[in-house]
């Protein structure tokens, strides 16, 4: 039987705990250390602030159901059948709310009260200073500090359940709380409407200082490039697509069917530009590989995490076979087989999903390197 104060009123899952503030303040000291060109000062404190502490306490809230950290109930007024509610069109602002959000908020969550990050702080730290912000595909592979202190937008009212994008009903919270939460309103899973606590605002800027910094670099860098058009060894990767609120909505449906995989799916993408991989997105994300003025459509994603290998690969069947047969020896059930004019992936009669894509991610990175140098001959 539950103790008879399970249901009173908590600001968020978990009572912070010191760690947050130390991870918090060693971010902020990589990020000073990156704006001033001390690569190594950099990697120390990314390094340190990668606490498994952190890990486990974000993945206890963002985890399996534990009565040790969620409760769930119905209350009164609260219809649990989605198809009542009226959904807004839009699932996520747009960025220039968001940010006012952030800002309005201080860059701290609003239930746990923890200082955040701006989720697109890790990926511009992490190229500057490669290999040292653990993040691959697995709960066990993501870095300590940002899997705790990550920025989200979360609705107070869910979307789910007819919330909309207006700004008192949109929340700065860490990854946790937002996950934690789900698509449940606040007095389902007992957490104190945090609007009755005054946001906390200093001089704590999220670490938007380093996209500041690495958006003159990239300019300069570009400054660069084209004094030097010139030189034949200047290697130029295709540019990383512009997120537009489109596009963040849709990459939201996407999570809502298969789980939150689109950064990881997107910060695998960017991490295969040396080997002329981009992606654009409409009504399906399409992943594409160029070479020697060669397009192919390695793969396209539907909004419901389903992935056609390959899209379209035009003359390029008799390249893309070693492709799908390396990939199938790490997607589980997976077969290669032969069409008419390429060669498929399938799993079980159907389209392999985002995660299962993901989980083979080394792999595939060897099928795209060996798929690059195919093309290339």
């Amino acid at each position: 039987m539950l103790a008879s104060n399970f249901w009173d009123p908590r600001p968020s899952f978990l009572p912070p705990i010191p760690e947050l503030d130390v991870a918090a303040d060693l971010l902020s000291n990589a990020a000073d250390a990156l704006v001033s060109g001390d690569y190594e000062l950099a990697r120390a404190c990314l390094r340190e602030a990668d606490m498994s502490i952190l890990h486990d306490r974000a993945f206890r809230i963002m985890g399996a159901v534990s009565t040790e950290v969620h409760r769930h109930r119905r209350i009164a007024g609260a219809d649990f059948e989605v198809a009542s509610y009226h959904r807004a069109v839009m699932r996520m602002p747009s960025a220039e709310v968001e940010a006012a959000a952030y800002a309005r908020d201080g860059y701290r969550c609003r239930f746990c009260g923890c200082r955040v990050v701006h989720r697109k702080a890790r990926p511009a730290m992490a190229a500057m200073v490669p290999g040292t912000i653990r993040w691959g595909t697995k709960s066990s592979e993501l870095h300590g500090a940002f899997s705790a202190l990550t920025a989200t937008i979360d609705h107070l009212v869910p979307h789910a359940k007819g919330g909309d994008n207006a700004p008192d009903n949109l929340l700065t919270t860490c990854w946790p709380c937002n996950f934690g939460r789900g698509g449940w309103l606040i007095d389902e899973v007992g957490l104190i409407d945090p609007r009755t606590r005054p946001p906390v605002c200093d001089e704590w800027d999220g670490l938007t200082r380093i996209l500041t910094h690495a958006k003159k670099a990239r300019r300069s860098g570009s400054r660069m490039l084209r004094a030097s058009s010139g030189i034949a060894s200047i290697e130029i990767r295709p540019p990383a697509p512009i997120l537009t609120p489109a596009h963040t909505a849709w990459l939201a449906q996407m999570d809502d069917a298969v789980g939150p995989y689109s950064e990881r799916l997107l910060a695998f993408l960017a991490a295969q530009a040396d080997l002329q991989v981009s992606w654009g997105l409409k009504e399906v994300l399409i992943v594409r590989m160029k070479v020697n003025n060669r397009t192919l459509s390695i793969f396209g994603i539907d909004q419901s995490g389903y992935v056609e290998i390959p899209w379209s690969i035009g003359e390029a069947k008799g390249q893309f076979r070693p492709f799908a047969e390396t990939l199938v020896h790490a997607i589980p059930g997976a077969i290669a087989y032969e069409a008419p004019k390429m060669w498929r992936v399938r799993k079980n009669g159907r389209c392999v999903t985002v995660p299962e894509l993901l989980a083979a991610s080394e792999t595939l990175r060897t099928a795209l390197k060996e798929l690059n140098t195919a093309l290339g001959q």
